[in-house]
């Protein structure tokens, strides 16, 4: 007979976690407290850690013959779990937004290089270029040329009769202040605003956006209204992905910090970086009709240069934000208002809205016609609650960035109250402009989230997202929902009808330890449906 019991500690333990396949051997591990213990460690440490556990950590095991609580409470310290909750967090909040467009394309600038009849000696915005020359064509290679008055001197084009070229300047970028490249004249020019030629009575127009057509504006001081994709080098893909790691780092700090988890939903602070600096002060107004923003974002926004991404700022939200229910991030995944209500209730609610049983009618039957959501047949079973949640975000733009304040956007707005003044921008995204149906009469004029809304939505748009956070917490259910999110993270299942009222007890501890994210993972990581996961339920392997 093999004597495994006589072997070294450390290759008893190698044995035990490889199931080694000699018989003997076998009749010796199977079901040992041994090998119990060791998978249990194995777990425990992929688990909290995202890594095997150490030789030292299975050396203790073999010799104790279990796994020491100390070392699972050791697993809940630094940045090892930090990092598996930044996973978790991840997958909560869908964080990848990299295919997310922020400008309409004529803010794009594309890099001096071969581009076929296109090749340009310097960068240039291609979706502009026949404002400024008539035709989709670059500048000459050769230095600007400027008139008395600063004005911009072009000649004809060698071939093209109705198109003129200027030449380029040097300009130092935004994206890398310390260089130079050379832009096209035209649009490297630096104008924040022009005067309003066609309507001088009015405001004059602002160049990252009412502008946006006139050949005055071009990109901006050191080139701020436009994106460039060259190369290495994506200012796009650099904004998103700090969205989406301004994020993470706020559920990394409340982790950290052992912050209660309701932080999560209704802290009030958040970081800003160089990237999301720059596109919050510079680029927020140039979406066109694709992604909406504003400047008013309800905070004030620290000046970071576009090029210090490692170097975040801590600063403090106005009225209405809410944790990441109201970040940059959030808000650009979901778009609409009911989305960002959605969400909420599935990442923090574990509810979902569901179609009716035997679905909904078709189309073209005349019930739904009715352009209130809340009574149209089918659709008013998820849209009763639907509407007065998606009511909180009321004050946020969708499918766009920017808090939507009471000075700027009052409830009703007589300027929005005929179909002609769909032409304006402003009323066209915000507002009810014209009724499509008899029943939408009575809301033109006012803010879209305003429109069918009975004193209960009124009051939720009013209060904003931390209302409903609020809520949340206060009736138990975000206790509920995180508490089963993490069992399914670490069980590796679902709770069982058996389960629930341990689940139940789980949560009831969690709100009297202060929402204590770690005393909740270690109550799960040392309950028996964890250590012997296997008699537990089905087991999903990991």
């Amino acid at each position: 007979m093999w004597r495994i019991l006589a072997w070294p500690p450390l290759a008893l333990a190698w044995v035990a976690l490889a199931g080694w396949a000699a018989p003997a051997s076998a009749q010796v591990c199977e079901g040992s407290e041994l090998q119990s213990s060791l998978q249990y460690l194995r777990r425990a440490s992929l688990d909290l850690r995202g890594a095997l556990p150490t030789v030292e950590e299975l050396e203790a095991v073999v010799a104790a013959g279990e796994v020491d609580l100390a070392v699972i409470e050791s697993m809940l310290e630094g940045e090892d779990f930090e990092h598996q909750m930044r996973a978790y967090h991840r997958d909560l909040l869908w964080t990848n937004l990299d295919n997310q467009r922020l400008t309409a394309v004529i803010w794009n600038l594309v890099g001096p290089g071969d581009r076929g009849a296109l090749a340009s000696p310097a960068f240039w915005a291609p979706q502009r270029s026949d404002r400024y020359r008539g035709g989709r064509f670059p500048c000459k290679d050769e230095p600007a040329a400027f008139g008395r008055e600063g004005e911009i001197l072009t000649t004809p084009h060698p071939t093209e009769g109705r198109v003129v070229q200027e030449g380029w300047v040097e300009v130092s970028p935004y994206w890398a202040p310390t260089t130079t490249v050379r832009v096209c004249a035209f649009d490297a020019q630096e104008a924040l605003r022009v005067p309003n030629l066609a309507n001088p009575n009015q405001p004059q127009l602002e160049c990252s956006s009412t502008g946006a057509q006139d050949a005055r504006c071009g990109c901006g001081p050191n080139l701020s209204f436009c994106q460039v994709r060259v190369g290495q080098l994506d200012t796009r893909l650099e904004i998103v992905r700090s969205f989406s790691e301004q994020l993470l780092r706020y559920g990394d700090e409340v982790v950290r910090e052992g912050r209660p988890y309701t932080d999560f939903l209704l802290g009030t602070e958040m970081e800003i970086n160089g990237p999301l600096s720059h596109y919050l002060r510079f680029q927020t107004r140039t979406g066109g009709g694709n992604f909406l923003g504003l400047p008013t974002q309800g905070y004030e926004v620290p000046e970071i240069g576009f090029d210090e991404g490692d170097r975040w700022v801590k600063i403090e939200r106005g009225e209405r934000h809410a944790g990441v229910l109201t970040m940059p991030g959030y808000l650009v995944k979901f778009q609409t208002n009911r989305s960002r209500a959605n969400r909420f209730y599935n990442a923090f609610l574990c509810q979902y809205f569901e179609a009716p049983p035997g679905g909904l009618p078709a189309s073209d039957d005349p019930c739904s016609e009715e352009p209130n959501l809340t009574e149209r047949c089918g659709c008013k079973f998820c849209h009763v609650s639907v509407e007065p949640a998606a009511a909180y975000w009321g004050r946020f733009a969708e499918a766009g960035l920017a808090s939507l304040n009471e000075d700027v956007f009052p409830k009703f707005n007589r300027a929005c109250s005929t179909p002609q003044s769909a032409r304006n921008p402003l009323c066209r995204f915000f507002y009810l402009t014209e009724a499509g149906h008899p029943d939408e009469a009575p809301y033109v004029g006012m803010m879209l989230p305003y429109v069918f809304a009975d004193a209960v939505r009124e009051e939720n748009i009013e209060l904003g997202p931390a209302a409903l956070a609020q809520e949340a917490v206060e009736s138990g259910d975000f206790a509920r929902c995180t508490t089963r999110k993490m069992w399914r993270s670490l069980m590796g299942r679902e709770p069982l009808v058996e389960d629930e009222p341990v689940v139940e007890a789980l949560a009831e501890d969690f709100i009297a330890n202060d929402y204590d994210l770690r005393e909740l993972v270690l109550s799960l990581v040392t309950r028996p449906e964890y250590i012997e996961g296997e008699r537990f339920g089905r087991e999903v392997s990991r």
